[in-house]
């Protein structure tokens, strides 16, 4: 691992929030690199225990690129070497930018997310993780 966001993640549902809705009551987040190539595997279950899984991969070089179902793009940035924030498009219009921050002694994972719609409002997350144990 050369980045401190790297690895398996475990959800802390007590430090996490959204301003709409109850967060997730477990969760799981793998995130991996190489060369600039990501690789993200996100598992969680809502607070009602509906499982969910996303798994997406990009490129780190704040490109815009093809992602995901037709019309989706997304662009990925690795900064201050514990950050990696991406952003996503759909035709054209950004439909959401996720910044996830690691600590420097890579323990703690924050992922801060926010969500626009259609109609010009947004919604917000935030995920506290903590390094998973192997």
């Amino acid at each position: 691992m050369s980045y401190p966001f790297e690895g398996d993640w475990t959800l802390i549902p007590e430090l996490s929030h959204c301003d709409e809705g109850a967060p997730p009551s477990s969760g799981h987040y793998r995130i991996s690199v190489e060369d600039k190539e990501l690789t993200l595997l996100i598992d969680w279950e809502d607070a009602d225990g509906t499982p969910h899984h996303v798994e997406f991969t990009g490129m780190a070089d704040g490109a815009i690129r093809e992602a995901g179902e037709v019309g989706m793009k997304a662009s990925f940035h690795i900064k201050d070497n514990c950050e990696l924030i991406s952003h996503a498009y759909n035709s054209g219009i950004e439909v959401s930018y996720a910044h996830r921050r690691a600590s420097r002694d890579g323990t703690i994972l924050n992922v801060l997310q926010f969500h626009n719609r259609p109609d010009g409002t947004r919604s917000m997350r935030l995920q506290t993780y903590r390094r998973s144990q192997p």
